[in-house]
């Protein structure tokens, strides 16, 4: 069942058949390479991952925060030689999202803010709650990759536009939606309502604009949302990873399908989906085939 919300009246559509109108293909994850680790671009010995515990993929590059080292790494995809760029403590639910104009927004709970960074890791900005000290949860860019979407430990949706030091109040915030997690990609943004722990698609000005009440989770954990739209999701429960598409579920893949043991954290980049396999100590690049759009 999907509910749509617009101008604040709730209309209920049959079905979500009709949203998926591309065809995902039969076998969409391939693998193509596991990492663990990298020669440094300076003098050093062989970098090996301890805990990679998030990642980001920009511009050729790969960010990985590993917790194990306390130290936030970036990785060239194709020579893969790596470089520290900053030490970050192992804390929980740290996150990373490439920045629209190179480098990192590296979201720190800890700290109550979320850290622009450059390339070489120095610090352009640091993203705040205007009005209130921010407790934030996630973070993503908006559709049109303009701004910094940030949700908050209350559920609220807050976005910063130019280099982060602005906060902006979205239109939809008048009958938000508290949001568990949001993600971009494909020109949409998908949401995980915490009301109802289930799937929600997110408008420009932030407000719910429908939700899959059929697409629910038992304990949401890494998210990513690839150039064609679709939804991948691991639910802590089962450990799964979970492919969705305007609400309907495309595949189920369990972590030792994937070649992992436990998926910490996802990242996609043009043609690859990234799995970060903390206590596996490894990331494992999988080739996403793109969505098969009929005539």
């Amino acid at each position: 069942m999907v509910t749509r919300r617009l101008m604040g009246a709730i209309v209920l559509s049959v079905s979500a058949m009709s949203l998926a109108e591309p065809t995902h293909p039969a076998s969409p994850l391939t693998p193509l390479r596991t990492l663990v680790g990298g020669l440094p671009v300076s003098a050093g010995g062989y970098v090996k991952f301890v805990y990679p515990s998030a990642i980001a993929v920009g511009a050729g590059e790969l960010y990985v925060l590993d917790s194990g080292l306390g130290a936030l790494l970036v990785i060239d995809l194709t020579t893969e030689r790596v470089r520290k760029i900053a030490s970050i403590p192992g804390l929980p639910a740290v996150s990373l999202q490439p920045a629209p104009a190179g480098g990192v927004f590296v979201l720190r709970p800890d700290l109550g803010v979320v850290q622009r960074l450059d390339r070489n890791g120095r610090e352009l900005a640091r993203l705040r709650g205007q009005d209130a000290v921010m407790q934030p949860r996630d973070i993503t860019l908006s559709p049109d990759g303009t701004q910094a979407w940030v949700t908050d430990a209350d559920g609220s949706l807050h976005a910063f536009g130019g280099l982060g030091r602005q906060a902006y109040a979205l239109p939809g915030a008048t009958e938000p939606t508290p949001w568990r997690m949001i993600k971009s990609g494909g020109g949409r943004a998908w949401g995980i309502a915490d009301d109802c722990l289930c799937l929600a698609e997110v408008g420009f000005d932030g407000r719910e604009l429908r939700r899959f009440d059929d697409v629910r989770f038992d304990d949401p954990g890494a998210m990513s949302v690839d150039r064609d739209g679709r939804v991948w999701l691991v639910d802590n429960a089962d450990g799964h990873l979970q492919a969705h598409f305007g609400g309907q579920r495309l595949g189920l893949y369990a972590p030792a399908a994937l070649g992992a043991s436990r998926i910490t954290a996802l990242a996609s980049g043009p043609g690859s989906l990234f799995v970060a396999d903390g206590p596996g100590a490894r990331i494992i690049e999988l080739r996403l085939l793109p969505m098969v759009r009929t005539p």
